[in-house]
C-alpha cells in the first residue's frame, strides 16, 4: 500500500510534533541541544509511516459482511495456513511468524473484522 499525498502530509505533521516535543524536553533537561541526539530520539520516537498508516487503517476496519458459516470457513483456511489457535478470546499463531508472514496474516484478518492487539493476538472489532 503506497501512501497518498494527504496521508504523507498528515504523517509529516505528526513527525514534526514529535520532534518539537523531543527538542523541548532535551532543551529543558540539558540546557543545550545536541543535534545528533535530537535526530536519534526523534527517529526512534516516530513510527515508520507504514506502521502509522496500518494503525490508522486497523482502527477504522469494520470487516466484511459475512455469514457465520462463511466466516468460519475463512478462519479454518487461515488456521491451517498459519497454524492459528484460539485462547481467551484471541486468535494467534502457534509458531513465530516472519514479518512478511505476519503482515500477510494481518492483511487477511483485518477485512474479516479482526484487529491485532500487541502481545495478545487478533480479536473481533
Amino acid at each position: 500500500m503506497i501512501p497518498d499525498e494527504k496521508e504523507i502530509r498528515e504523517y509529516a505533521k505528526y513527525a514534526a510534533k514529535v520532534r518539537e516535543i523531543v527538542q523541548e524536553v532535551i532543551g529543558a533537561e540539558y540546557g543545550r541541544i545536541d543535534p545528533y541526539l535530537l535526530n536519534e530520539l526523534s527517529r526512534s520516537a516516530t513510527m515508520p509511516i507504514g506502521i502509522w498508516m496500518n494503525y490508522r487503517y486497523d482502527e477504522s476496519a469494520k470487516g466484511e459482511e459475512l455469514s457465520s458459516e462463511e466466516l468460519k470457513k475463512k478462519l479454518t483456511v487461515l488456521s491451517e495456513k498459519f497454524e492459528l489457535a484460539e485462547s481467551n478470546g484471541y486468535i494467534r499463531p502457534r509458531r513465530n511468524l516472519a514479518y512478511a508472514e505476519f503482515q500477510s496474516l494481518k492483511n487477511e484478518m483485518v477485512p474479516l473484522g479482526y484487529h491485532y492487539k500487541l502481545g495478545k493476538g487478533f480479536t473481533k472489532s
